[in-house]
């Protein structure tokens, strides 16, 4: 009577929306295990500073902590003759660790086989830049241009 794939949907929608309305509720909802959203305090013991009572600055890290910023370099055009093999690099500043990388090409026959795009350097996948290999030996190959790409974090 009623599509499986249409019912099963519609109850996958229904109980998104339902969790997305409970985690968007202004209601402070309890987390912890005994259910309470308040400090606990034992016997005879003497009061506490509670932290959450006290105003709070924006606080952020005195020193450099983790990566600041990705910045993407490209690397020059490697032209990679028809029945020829060719590399492309991009290397990333002195200080920069690379996070990824690619590469472009200009097309004027067969599609080349790739046959490396990865990190190279010292402290491999955390390299110093970004290889392209290229094989450009297939049936209707044509001069190939490629260009490798690397995102340097810093």
């Amino acid at each position: 009577m009623y599509d499986t794939e249409f019912v099963m949907r519609t109850s996958f929608l229904f109980v998104a929306m339902a969790a997305l309305a409970v985690a968007c509720s202004d209601n402070d909802q309890p987390t912890s295990p005994n259910g309470s959203t308040r400090p606990q305090r034992t016997p005879n013991a003497a009061p506490a500073a509670v932290a959450s009572q006290a105003p709070t600055p924006d606080l952020r890290p005195i020193d450099q902590v983790g990566f600041t910023s990705v910045v993407f370099y490209i690397g020059d055009w490697v032209t990679v003759e028809a029945g020829g093999n060719g590399t492309a690099f991009v290397a990333c500043p002195t200080g920069t660790i690379v996070t990824g990388g690619g590469y472009d090409t200009v097309l004027n026959g067969t599609s080349p086989l790739i046959t490396k795009s990865r990190p190279i350097g010292a402290g491999v996948p955390s390299g110093v830049g970004w290889k392209v290999a290229v094989d450009n030996s297939q049936a209707g190959a044509a001069p190939v241009k490629v260009s490798a790409w690397a995102g340097c974090a810093s």
